[in-house]
């Protein structure tokens, strides 16, 4: 399989799981995250949490699928990759910071977002010197 079809098959699997991620904390934050053990007390962490996963989830979803039509673009790619580094470095900041959560899906999500960040970086780097 070539570097291209590869990169925009991660680019369109992210977009997807993403986006359902994003809508299903938009339609039950408490149902979304529950999972990685987090209870949610108040409205306002409820309003607060709802509008960061729900948000940020989709905007990033929608984000790898206008990117994985404008594949050569390499600033918008690298934006992408570079865009999952800081979601997992900030999962790997809060860690030290308040302590290691006890959920492992917390640990999947922090190794899943490394990956994703890697792969989209040094495959856009194969891709768009294969073109240059």
């Amino acid at each position: 399989m070539n570097s291209e079809k590869l990169l925009k098959g991660f680019l369109l699997t992210a977009s997807g799981l993403l986006c359902f991620s994003g809508v299903i904390s938009l339609i039950d934050v408490q149902l979304s995250l529950s999972s990685a053990g987090v209870i949610i007390l108040t409205s306002t962490e409820a309003n607060e949490l709802t509008a960061i996963y729900g948000g940020v989830f989709i905007v990033l979803g929608a984000l790898c699928f206008v990117v994985s039509k404008r594949i050569h673009d390499v600033e918008m790619v690298n934006f992408v990759g570079l865009a999952f580094w800081v979601v997992a470095l900030s999962r790997f900041y809060a860690a030290f910071r308040h302590g290691f959560p006890e959920s492992p899906r917390i640990y999947v999500n922090f190794a899943t977002e490394l990956f994703l960040a890697a792969a989209i970086l040094i495959l856009n780097r194969k891709v768009n010197k294969s073109t240059s």
